[in-house]
């Protein structure tokens, strides 16, 4: 089954089904101050300039470090050879003008006039009004601040409450989804996304490196045994990426890594090794 590496957008653009994830590069909620800004710099620069265009952005990370590193990689880039989502904390803010202040902070920080996509990050409780939310959403969109609107962690009946309070269509709903968690396909979250063409954008495919640890149930490592020309990163990125209607994030600051995950594209698994990986599920 060949893998399809790039999608295009409803505006035409096209976009690799594998983004650049950005967690702990500057520090997680803190800024690490012996972290090696000059090589991750030099590793985002690199996937961008290997077809890796989309870039995650998270103004609460590493105490807003992340994105001036972000800031660093893209401005020697065509706007065009990148698509910035960028998160909201909407459970952490106290009113609607914090939604405005949040966007104006992501356009100056990383120095760009309108954003790819403005992802709610997740749905859960808040003191701003959802009605409200989503006008502020749709005015961004009609003042041209961002082209699209995007979300994090909603199951299927979040996903349809907030759609109805939006004119603008969601673009792509970002979840936790691997050969090791199941969750959001057995609650039929994926389902929905495919129905209403919302994209799917997995993120821990990886699940922190347990992918290839040996243990009760992890076929991952049973496909690799029949498959030592590959490696349990490859094998569990192909697996998402089987899916064309799917991304995904692969955060890694490390070379060999980067390239290592890249080939997941070329990966030719037997269908019964799909099936097999698919009988997998540990929630890890």
């Amino acid at each position: 089954m060949k893998i399809i590496k790039y999608f295009k957008l409803p505006d035409g653009r096209k976009l690799c089904r594998m983004g650049i994830g950005t967690w702990g590069i500057g520090g997680y909620f803190m800024k690490n101050k012996y972290n090696d800004d000059e090589n991750d710099i030099s590793q985002i620069r690199y996937q961008l300039s290997k077809g890796l265009n989309m870039i995650d952005c998270w103004n609460n990370q590493a105490d807003g470090h992340t994105l001036q590193l972000i800031r660093k990689s893209i401005e020697n880039f065509d706007r065009k050879d990148y698509f910035l989502i960028c998160k909201l904390d909407v459970h952490k803010m106290q009113s609607i003008k914090e939604v405005r202040t949040a966007i104006d902070e992501y356009l100056e920080t990383l120095n760009v006039t309108k954003l790819d996509a403005i992802q709610v990050h997740t749905p859960s409780i808040t003191e701003i009004d959802m009605k409200n939310l989503a006008k502020e959403l749709d005015l961004a969109i009609k003042n041209e601040l961002s082209d699209y609107i995007a979300v994090a962690n909603f199951n299927k009946d979040q996903l349809n409450e907030f759609q109805k309070l939006l004119k603008n269509k969601i673009l792509l709903n970002e979840i936790q989804y691997s050969v090791l968690n199941k969750e959001y396909q057995k609650n039929v979250t994926i389902d929905f996304c495919k129905q209403n063409n919302i994209y799917v954008m997995a993120y821990r495919v990886l699940n922190r490196g347990y992918c290839g640890e040996s243990f009760e149930g992890n076929k991952i490592v049973e496909v690799w045994k029949d498959n030592k020309n590959l490696t349990p990163a490859q094998i569990a990125f192909n697996y998402v990426l089987r899916d064309q209607e799917m991304l995904c994030w692969m955060k890694s600051v490390n070379r060999s890594h980067i390239n290592e995950n890249i080939g997941a594209f070329d990966v030719e698994l037997k269908e019964k090794e799909v099936e097999m990986l698919g009988q997998t599920d540990k929630k890890i």
